[in-house]
């Protein structure tokens, strides 16, 4: 592309801000090397600067808010917007002498600042302990010892805040596990004690609920919301009465009160108007009722169970021994068994195919009508959590490496971190 003077003189700010396209940097430094007022120009603007940061890769807004700053008449820049400036004598584009606006890059840098100030700041992730697909496609994800961050479907990101609802200054969360409901996300903290539930539209937090201690799952259908705590074996089951309301019964399905953390596995899902849920230190599955919270059968021998999901008409129940079991889920009896590698404590369902993954940083796709393992893939860092996208996708949490985005045949799509 070829510039003209004017279009390279009103390039100069952006170069010296690092706001310039690569082609734009070219131009403008060939032409400095051969126009000495040009260059003196240049100086100028960079006076006129000095103290305003460079920008590193500036959002395109704000590089065409600031064009539109400098093009436009000094007085539209720098009086009331109701006051009319007098007709120019000049026939330039932007209405400005060039010492007059030289003059005013001052007040032009100041405008940048404000103007960044106002931009949405780049939410970097860090380390995400829990992911969750929400209606539109996006992603909630859960930060260790952090709070929550919405990812939009275009890759843009909202941080939720939960400083409101935090017990002190020295908030530290763990977060063990999240979902999407009708609109709204839910994120289960088991260090606090706390369901927060966020509103996927705003973006903001409209309530937080009490939960047991060393709660590890929660699932959502209609108007069930079913948390399970993996240190007392309590299943609490919340019926929704309005966007952030509920009632709450609260069942004791486990004879223990000393169950162990481990890592506050286990998991619960809701499949009619069935909940199951796990314990992996027993080595049972609990059937309840959705409405009165009662126990109507248990499903034991299991081993270490700590995570399931309904596929098709089966139970699939996920042993941190190595092993991945199809129940019949009236019976509890095991229909088939697939040997595993490692130590698996993650599984979701999507479509034909299961996914699982372990802290050794294996994830992998078991194909579920045959129950046989299709691949594996390491992925780069410890897998936390999984959930199902849209397009056959599947989004790993990664400790300290943000989300990790699969195909279905276990392909890195891309990173967001």
């Amino acid at each position: 592309m070829t510039f003209t003077d004017d279009q390279l003189k009103e390039l100069l700010p952006l170069v010296a801000l690092g706001m310039a396209t690569t082609e734009e940097l070219s131009a403008v430094t060939a032409a400095l090397e051969v126009d000495a007022a040009l260059r003196e120009e240049y100086a100028q603007v960079q006076r006129a600067l000095s103290g305003i940061p460079a920008a590193v890769a500036p959002p395109p807004e704000l590089k065409a808010r600031l064009l539109g700053a400098i093009r436009q008449p000094e007085s539209a820049r720098f009086e009331p917007r109701t006051t009319r400036s007098a007709p120019r004598a000049s026939s330039r584009t932007r209405g400005v002498p060039r010492r007059a606006l030289w003059a005013s890059l001052a007040a032009v840098g100041l405008m940048v600042l404000a103007l960044i100030a106002l931009l949405p700041r780049a939410v970097t992730l860090g380390s995400v302990s829990v992911v969750a697909t929400t209606g539109d496609g996006g992603l909630i994800v859960g930060q260790a010892d952090s709070g929550a961050v919405l990812i939009r479907p275009n890759r843009s990101r909202v941080s939720v805040q939960l400083t409101a609802h935090r017990q002190s200054n020295d908030f530290q969360s763990n977060f063990t596990d999240a979902t999407s409901s009708g609109g709204l996300s839910y994120l289960l903290d088991a260090a606090n004690q706390r369901l927060y539930i966020i509103d996927e539209a705003s973006g903001k937090l409209i309530d937080t609920w009490p939960v047991p201690a060393g709660a590890a799952s929660v699932a959502v259908q209609g108007d069930t919301v079913v948390v399970k705590g993996a240190i007392s074996g309590t299943v609490v089951v919340f019926t929704k009465t309005g966007k952030g309301e509920k009632t709450m019964l609260e069942t004791r399905i486990a004879p223990r009160t000393d169950m162990a953390l481990l890592e506050v596995m286990d998991q619960a899902v809701i499949a009619g108007d069935l909940i199951f849920a796990t314990h992996h230190v027993t080595g049972e599955v609990s059937v309840l009722d959705d409405i009165t919270g009662r126990e109507l059968r248990r499903f034991k021998n299991l081993g270490q169970p700590v995570a399931l999901a309904r596929a098709r008409t089966a139970l699939l129940v996920l042993d941190y021994a190595g092993r991945l079991l199809e129940l019949n889920p009236v019976s509890g009896a095991v229909l088939r068994e697939l040997a595993l590698s490692g130590k698996p404590d993650r599984l979701s369902v999507m479509g034909d195919l299961a996914f699982l993954s372990d802290r050794a940083g294996i994830v992998t796709a078991v194909r579920v009508d045959t129950l046989t393992v299709l691949g594996r893939v390491r992925v780069g860092g410890v897998p936390m959590d999984i959930s199902p996208m849209p397009g056959d996708h599947l989004a790993v949490a990664i400790s300290k490496g943000g989300v990790v985005v699969l195909d279905r045949d276990l392909k890195t799509l891309e990173t967001i971190d």
